[in-house]
């Protein structure tokens, strides 16, 4: 900024008055002299110009007739030759339709006639030789339209006719048929032998540039006369602007932020208001005064040098510090930037201060943080670093010389200095740091040994952070450097210490004094988890409370815990001096436990005996009962002190007295007894008891009874005798063995079922149903599993004495004794044959598609997952083929399900005569195939068997008499290349035919690492996009469209936009497809005609009412039922709408349609709506639908557009389609002009509607507005 000023405020010849100066000073204006000298120089400067300009002219108008010749012969030669492609086009096309050769020539004539040729005489001739004459087919003049004359071919007129007619051509002026002189390029047609003459009188082409001699000498004559006059009104802007910039000058030094003031022989002759108000002075105080009032005494030698040397035009420093003196005496520390200037012809001195008073207050606190934060590092023994990695340069605070032993700044500091510090062990981990850092960026730490320069070696921590250039390279470490010796001694100790507690296999626990846990080892982890305490919480109250005695008492204390199933016994041990309080645990659970058993054995014979549920009793030698239970109490329905009078005789109810004393003293003999009998309760009824009966000669000679009743086993061996009978008359078949498998048993319906009778089968074993089936080890299995005590349950396949097979459900449970010995097996079976039969076919279904028969999903990942094995095994390659067709659903919508379904099943039979035997032929719903190839040898195989399968689907498929054709699209994955998993192949062969459906369909890829992000992109943008719409991202963007004459604009298309929260703009190309497959078009859609129609009223209503707008539609749109409803109910809320809201469709929905697509296009239509066919010219529609169909416009697609005027092809097809609009009466519009050579090439062939980014972008509303007015001003 101070350049600036110095460079215009030296160029200043005046200063704008500050208030009145002393006597003798004043600020004088710019004077008169300078803007007359101006005034003279350029009068001379117009003169010259037009005198030149007299003397150029002649010789210019001839060199530009040259050129315009020249121009004029390669416009003509680029026409006839791009004419004659065209005719070539033409014919080729005709004969491919088997038309004549006639029946072409009279095509050809009928193109040319309808048009009027150029200029006023040119246009195209086209004739053919026939023996020696010329005979010419046809011209664009009317003067030749019909049959012409013909003229002989070897005469001098139709010259350029001739050299066609001979195979040549070129440009030539030369005689025409009428023998009138012209400007012609000639091109043979030799396919069909005629010649083709572009010409036009050579009089019309030198016309204009006669004319121009003529004007161009009267304008110079006329330049001359009013030379004067011109230089006069000519002056007169250039010295406004002189006298504008001398304001604008004066107007910058004004309002300068800094201080200016120009010296003119030690006298200030100008100050601005900025220097003044700087020193507290008015301006007109300072003008006339010296600079030495201004500078403090003690800065005045210093300045006073400079300003001399200054003046003398010596080299001197221009920008130094000093300070100036304010009118209250106040210092004003200011940075002056001093220059010589110019002063109405003097020389000057020009001054430039800026008021430096805060950034010294800044500087001066900075000074002290530094001081601050040395000594705070050097009290913290840590020092900082820098590492200029660019310049390789390394700074160190003073702190970090000392903590490396160098006096501060005793030498230089650098990377390797540095690195050889670093003890040798810990040298490559630092420097691996380091280097990682430098590489990644980001904050780094480390510690390590240095070695000091006296030999010392202390342990240091480092913390660093990386700074980067703006393309993400790490410039700089910057960081700190801290001895940490003494601190990691100290955690050295309290480690020795925690490692003697944790190798305590009891839990061990240190706490504060105020009951905080400090520590605990990993003994103690059950301990604290139970207690739900960990390091940093204060312990239960219970343990606080024994914590503050022994802290009181400074003795140990003990005290039991119970925790869960865990005992411990802890004594807290208090240090003298120490601030923590020591607990030593041990488990006493076994001791504890060993306590309780004893307890418990005291108590277990009583609770044996009172919770038995058999009756008990001590009878003494007199019969008498001394003793009972609860339990037979309970069942006799006596009290206690009932039977405690009562004798044995009094209950027993089966044996005499005589016979009962006779059993007593047999029990005193024999020591013991078991035995039944039968007891009578208090009420009487009898119920059968087992009495087990022992003599304790040790107690008295009492007899210990325990006595069961026995009354459900006798209801249970009735219901045995039930059993039995039922297990004959039983459905299921029921045969019993010996614990070796000798038939004992069988029931009559396993006679039934086997075919065997009870005669046969008794003695033999069931190895008799045998079927063979089943293999050794599963018999193997089955005696393992009985003979372990377990039953059995398992389905056999056998057979019956007729030979015929049967499966029968079978349980074999084994039977056995009191001891718990085997001692036989009862086997029930169920015939389950028919049931199988049904499974196998539901096994079958499970695991094959019912429609095809081919395997499913689950099958297919089942087969694949054993070829991967076997590839591991033997080394070999396994590839996965997605299949997937390409328009099926248009097959289904159309000609309804049952024909896809049709389709399909004869399609799996293509496909599976296609591959090996051993290869695998899967459906997986819908349209989706999978094929398996298995132990393939190599990639070659798998491209071979790929294109064998597109060429199987190639012949059309014969559907109830219908010829209907398929193609389909393949993805290909490789083991072990893209997957060793079934699932991972799988996904990748999807993601391939993904990517072969992008490229056009009909082909196959093999999968590519880059497919998968490239689907996992799709996927997370899918998301996004299901969300978009009520997000409210989605936005219009219109582009307008021209007239190129006028350049006004007609209209605009609407063009959807989605700006991501994250992605920002996405491409249309990123997304429209996404919402095609989706289903997400229809809403979307929806919301794009409303917005528009929106938009449209209001530009309507702004006054614009003539603006059409165009939106784009898809074929789901159009097809959709509900699509005119929509435009039903848009009309009638948008009255404006009809008429001028076009639909633009593409080509393929013309192609693609259904009857209803097509239904919705002509109701549309009927509302007063225009249709527009969109990338006319990418698609394969035929002439018929243009004529079938209401279309209003014909959009050319930009790719056509993109190579005008250079690609002869497209120019031809580009001119073919206006030809054919025009036949048709339909209009036309030009999408993609984005050059002046593109517009000026289409209105040249009438072709003057257009749109693309030479007229505009696509923009938003508000920007429409803005770049076209709206009538009236207004802007929507």
């Amino acid at each position: 900024m101070d350049r600036l000023y110095l460079f215009f405020i030296g160029r200043i010849p005046g200063g704008t008055r500050c208030g009145a100066p002393p006597s003798g000073y004043k600020n004088e204006t710019p004077g008169r002299g300078r803007v007359v000298q101006e005034r003279k120089r350029l009068h001379f400067l117009i003169l010259l110009v037009a005198t030149v300009a007299l003397i150029v002219c002649a010789s210019a108008v001839y060199a530009l007739y040259q050129a315009a010749l020249r121009q004029q012969e390669q416009q003509l030669a680029e026409m006839v030759k791009s004419q004659a492609r065209l005719i070539e086009a033409m014919f080729r096309h005709e004969q491919n339709e088997r038309h004549t050769r006639a029946e072409i020539f009279d095509q050809i004539r009928d193109a040319f006639a309808p048009n009027a040729g150029f200029g006023e005489t040119g246009g195209f001739m086209l004739a053919r030789r026939e023996g020696d004459r010329i005979v010419f087919l046809s011209s664009q003049r009317d003067e030749m339209r019909g049959h012409p004359e013909s003229v002989p071919f070897a005469g001098t007129r139709a010259e350029p006719m001739r050299r066609a007619l001979s195979g040549q051509s070129g440009v030539i002026v030369a005689a025409d048929y009428r023998n009138v002189t012209v400007l012609a390029a000639y091109e043979p047609v030799r396919e069909l032998g005629v010649g083709l003459v572009a010409k036009i009188d050579l009089a019309e082409v030198r016309a204009p540039y006669v004319q121009a001699g003529v004007i161009a000498g009267l304008v110079a004559a006329l330049a001359v006369v009013f030379g004067g006059l011109f230089v006069v009104r000519a002056t007169e802007p250039l010295l406004r602007r002189i006298r504008n910039n001398e304001q604008n000058l004066r107007a910058l030094t004004e309002n300068a932020k800094d201080g200016i003031l120009v010296n003119l022989d030690g006298r200030h002759v100008y100050v601005n208001h900025r220097m003044a108000e700087m020193l507290g002075y008015a301006p007109e105080e300072l003008l006339g005064t010296a600079l030495p009032n201004l500078v403090h005494p003690d800065e005045w030698p210093k300045v006073e040098e400079r300003y001399r040397r200054r003046l003398a035009g010596e080299s001197v420093t221009s920008q130094y510090e000093t300070v100036f003196i304010a009118k209250n005496g106040v210092r004003v520390p200011v940075e002056v930037n001093a220059a010589r200037t110019e002063w109405h012809g003097r020389t000057a001195v020009l001054v430039v201060a800026r008021n430096i008073g805060e950034r010294k207050r800044i500087e001066e606190t900075l000074r002290e943080s530094s001081a601050m934060l040395a000594t705070a590092q050097e009290m913290a023994h840590m020092g900082c670093w820098s590492f200029d990695i660019a310049d390789d340069k390394v700074v160190w605070s003073d702190e970090l010389y000392r903590l490396f032993g160098y006096e501060p700044g005793s030498r230089t500091p650098s990377y390797e200095m540095y690195v050889s510090h670093i003890h040798p062990d810990d040298r490559p981990r630092v420097v691996a740091a380091i280097a990682e850092a430098r590489t990644h960026g980001g904050p780094f730490t480390y510690s390590y040994r240095l070695r000091r320069a006296d030999g010392e070696v202390r342990i240091v921590e480092s913390h660093g952070q990386t700074f980067a250039n703006e393309r993400g390279e790490v410039t700089r470490l910057f960081g700190v450097t801290q001895d940490v010796t003494e601190r990691m001694q100290v955690e050295e100790r309290i480690r020795d210490q925690a490692r003697f507690s944790e190798q305590n296999p009891n839990p061990v626990l240190r706490a504060r004094r105020d009951g905080k846990l400090l520590y605990g080892n990993e003994a103690s982890g059950h301990l604290r988890d139970r207690l739900g305490i960990q390091t940093g919480d204060r312990l239960p109250p219970e343990w606080m409370a024994v914590l503050a005695d022994a802290v009181k008492e400074q003795s140990p204390r003990t005290f039991e815990v119970a925790c869960g199933d865990r005992h411990y016994l802890f004594i807290v041990r208090p240090i003298a001096d120490a601030d923590y309080v020591n607990f030593y645990g041990m488990d006493i659970t076994e001791r504890k436990r060993t306590e309780h058993a004893l307890r418990d054995r005291e108590t277990q014979y009583r609770a044996v005996i009172e919770t038995t549920t058999d009756g008990f009793w001590v009878v003494d030698m007199e019969g008498r009962l001394r003793e009972v239970n609860d339990a037979y109490v309970h069942r006799s329905g006596y009290t206690r002190e009932e039977l405690l009078g009562m004798r044995v005789t009094d209950v027993e109810a089966r044996e005499t007295p005589e016979e009962m004393a006779a059993h007593i003293a047999k029990v005193m003999r024999d020591g013991s007894d078991l035995f039944e009998s039968w007891h009578r309760a208090k009420d009487g009824s009898l119920w059968p008891v087992e009495i087990n009966v022992s003599h304790w000669p040790a107690a008295g000679g009492r007899l210990f009874m325990f006595l069961r009743d026995i009354s459900a086993r006798r209801a249970s061996e009735a219901q045995t005798q039930q059993l039995s009978r039922a297990l004959e008359q039983t459905a299921d078949a029921v045969m019993i063995t010996d614990r070796h498998g000798v038939i004992e048993h069988v029931n009559p319906a396993l006679e039934t079922m086997t075919g065997y009778s009870r005669a046969e089968l008794i003695g033999r074993k069931p190895s008799v149903f045998r079927s063979g089936i089943q293999d050794e080890a599963f018999y193997r299995r089955l005696w393992d599993t009985i003979l372990g005590g377990e039953i059995f349950n398992d389905v056999l396949v056998n057979r019956r004495k007729d030979g015929s097979l049967y499966y029968e459900e079978k349980l074999i449970s084994p039977i056995k004794d009191g001891d718990g010995n085997i001692t036989h097996f009862v086997a029930t079976a169920r015939d389950i044959t028919e049931r199988m039969a049904a499974q196998v076919r539901l096994a079958h279904l499970a695991h094959h598609d019912a429609l095809t028969e081919l395997p499913n999903r689950a099958l297919f990942l089942d087969r694949l997952k054993q070829a991967l094995a076997r590839a591991r095994w033997h080394g070999r390659l396994v590839a996965v083929i997605f299949l997937d067709l390409d328009r099926f659903k248009v097959i289904n919508d159309t000609l309804g399900h049952d024909i896809g379904d049709r389709l399909l099943q004869q399609m799996s039979a293509r496909l599976h005569s296609s591959v090996r035997e051993r290869d695998t032929v899967a459906r997986f719903g819908g349209d989706e195939f999978a094929i398996l190839l298995d132990d393939v040898a190599s990639e070659n195989d798998i491209g071979h068997v790929a294109r064998k399968v597109l060429e199987t689907l190639t012949p059309a498929f014969d559907i109830e008499g219908r010829e209907l054709y398929v193609s389909a699209s393949l993805g290909i994955s490789l083991y072990p290349n893209d997957g060793d998993d079934a699932r991972t192949l799988l996904k990748n062969a999807d993601t391939a035919m993904y990517r072969a459906k992008e490229s056009g369909k009909n082909n196959y890829q093999f999968y590519s690492a880059d497919m998968s992000a490239h689907a996992l992109e799709r996927l997370t943008l899918e998301s996004s996009l299901r969300h978009a719409l009520g997000r409210n991202e989605f936005t219009l963007h219109y582009q307008p469209q021209v007239d190129a004459r006028t350049g006004n604009v007609l209209g605009v298309e609407a063009l959807l936009r989605w700006r991501h929260p994250e992605r920002g703009l996405v491409g249309p190309s990123d997304y429209i497809g996404l919402l095609e497959e989706t289903g997400l078009i229809l809403s979307v859609g929806e919301w794009a005609l409303t917005t528009a129609c929106e938009q449209l009223r209001a530009w309507h209503a702004a006054g614009w009412s003539d603006l059409r707008l165009a939106v784009n539609l898809s074929a789901r749109q159009v097809g959709d039922p509900g699509f005119v409803g929509l435009l039903e109910r848009l009309v009638a809320q948008h009255g404006c709408v009809a008429g001028k809201l076009e639909l633009e469709i593409t080509e393929s929905v013309l192609m693609q349609h259904t009857r209803h697509a097509l239904d919705n296009i002509e109701a549309a239509h009927r509302l007063g709506l225009r249709i527009a066919l969109d990338d006319f010219g990418t698609g394969y529609s035929s002439l018929s639908y243009l004529q079938r169909f209401p279309i209003d416009t014909l959009k050319i697609d930009r790719s056509f557009i993109r190579d005008l005027p250079d690609d002869p092809d497209d120019a031809l097809l580009t001119e073919a389609i206006l030809n054919m609009a025009r036949s048709l009466r339909i209009g036309v519009i030009a999408e993609g002009v984005e050059t002046a050579a593109q517009r000026d090439f289409l209105s040249a062939r009438g072709c003057h509607h257009m749109q693309g980014y030479l007229f505009g972008r696509p923009m938003p509303a508000a920007e429409i507005a803005r770049r076209a007015p709206l009538p009236g001003g207004g802007v929507n």
